[in-house]
């Protein structure tokens, strides 16, 4: 009496399938990780350009404005002073004084007016106070102030300069 005809897999048919789904779940593995790896970097990169961008909008926008500009000094970064325009003639009672300075990687901008209190505002995040600057240069008789901004975070560095003139005169 015979047996009918058996089918199923014989045990290395089994194992070779073990083999190649396992190499390719190793690859899978790979890919993924160098994936996730480029994704990490590439958003590091972009909050950085995002935070160098916040702090040279902030002060690019103050020093236009500025009657004055002091390069770094003890109370921060910068110094300026900034004028009111009442329409016809800058107002000097109602001077606006900003100072921006770097603690725990964090730019900040503390305004006074006269009298009133001074209000603080944290313009940007992971700035490298050692890679930040802010000098006063004469580009072809002109003056200019040189902000360099750098921004550092995990890992990921972006650094800018600008090129700013005041605009406003007394």
């Amino acid at each position: 009496m015979g047996y009918g005809k058996q089918s199923g897999f014989t045990l290395v048919e089994l194992l070779v399938v073990i083999a190649i789904v396992g190499f390719l779940g190793v690859i899978m593995t790979m890919a993924f990780s160098a994936v996730t790896k480029t994704s990490t970097l590439a958003s590091g990169q972009n909050m950085a350009l995002n935070q160098v961008h916040l702090a040279g909008s902030w002060i690019s926008r103050d020093v236009r404005n500025a009657i004055t500009g002091t390069v770094k000094n003890t109370t921060g970064l910068c110094t300026m002073i900034c004028s009111k325009w009442n329409g016809t003639s800058f107002s000097t009672t109602e001077n606006e004084t900003i100072t921006y300075s770097i603690s725990d990687h964090i730019l900040t901008r503390t305004s006074k007016v006269g009298v009133k209190p001074a209000t603080n505002v944290d313009v940007a995040k992971y700035i490298d106070a050692t890679g930040t600057t802010f000098t006063c240069e004469n580009v072809t008789e002109n003056k200019y102030f040189k902000l360099t901004v750098k921004a550092d975070y995990e890992g990921s560095v972006f650094n800018k300069v600008y090129m700013i003139k005041q605009v406003l005169t007394p």
